[in-house]
């Protein structure tokens, strides 16, 4: 096959991707990226670990849609920066975080805080 055949076969793919709801560029690129990439900076780790927490159960629907998105998290966590967050927020201080998430992101929906809501 040549790669002119291929370019075109990726070409029709992808853009069939994109015309599937929900599909966005971002998304088809983050798929593609390799598995053994390994960020170089704390920021991104700190990012990533944020977005897997979305991922549990219906967290997706809590901070995809009530906050509008993890990269909105960025506003309250010093742009992902760990240092200045654990600086900002000590140990047991996840109460003045939400806090401040309620305060700045201005969160739609219930916000539920029980003793299992931390965890």
């Amino acid at each position: 096959m040549k790669s002119n055949d291929l370019f075109s076969i990726y070409n029709k793919a992808y853009n069939f991707l994109l015309q599937q709801n929900g599909i966005t560029d971002v998304i088809i690129n983050k798929h593609l990226e390799s598995e053994s990439f390994k960020p170089d900076n704390l920021k991104i780790i700190y990012q990533r670990f944020c977005e897997s927490a979305q991922n549990r159960q219906m967290s997706n629907k809590v901070i995809g849609h009530s906050i509008g998105g993890v990269q909105n998290l960025s506003k309250v966590l010093y742009d992902f920066d760990p240092v200045k967050v654990v600086n900002k927020y000590l140990k047991n201080e996840n109460l003045k975080l939400l806090r401040d998430i309620e305060k700045i992101l201005k969160p739609t929906g219930q916000i539920r805080v029980t003793s299992n809501s931390f965890i």
